[in-house]
């Protein structure tokens, strides 16, 4: 019996708690819970916001949930980056800042997902794609334009998916092609 590899998805979006609104963090919350219930690890960039949320919703489905550190150990990512390990079952600590960190999650996930997005996630979204990973921005309320505006010029990369509840068909299109 052949057996299907295992994804995992990088959920991405605003750290900055100011621009998330209730609405959007349970929107990362249910997108945590959907990768979960699907049997999909979210990798997280360790930071607070919109991530953290889904790796919330992650842990609340028993999911196993990566979180990418850009410090070299727990105490310089508690002290020095002043960040949350919040809902995370393992951690690497890659060392390199926050653009090492943005390469070496990329190069280590299947697809990458992106939420309300700022500038922190734009060197995300640009190491995904260089990293040759589809990108998935799930519209639910979202305007084409509100979405090219959230992601930028990495919109013409990107795979739009409907609401969360079509998540799961566009995860096995990447699973299929990791066959």
């Amino acid at each position: 019996m052949i057996q299907k590899k295992h994804l995992t998805v990088a959920v991405l979006g605003a750290q900055d708690t100011i621009l998330l609104t209730p609405e959007i963090l349970e929107h990362a919350r249910e997108i945590g819970r959907q990768l979960a219930l699907h049997g999909v690890t979210v990798a997280t960039a360790s930071v607070a916001g919109f991530g953290m949320w889904a790796a919330l919703g992650a842990y609340e489905e028993s999911g196993l949930v990566i979180g990418f550190s850009p410090a070299s150990s727990e105490v310089e990512h508690r002290q020095h980056f002043r960040q949350p390990l919040d809902y995370l079952h393992t951690v690497v600590f890659t060392g390199f800042g926050y653009l090492g960190r943005d390469i070496v999650m990329a190069r280590s996930v299947d697809a990458v997902i992106i939420g309300l997005s700022d500038m922190d996630t734009a060197h995300e979204l640009i190491s995904s794609v260089y990293a040759n990973k589809p990108v998935f921005v799930i519209r639910n309320n979202y305007s084409d334009e509100q979405i090219q505006e959230m992601v930028g010029d990495v919109f013409s990369h990107a795979q739009i998916i409907e609401s969360v509840e079509h998540l799961a068909d566009h995860l096995d299109i990447v699973l299929d092609s990791k066959k």
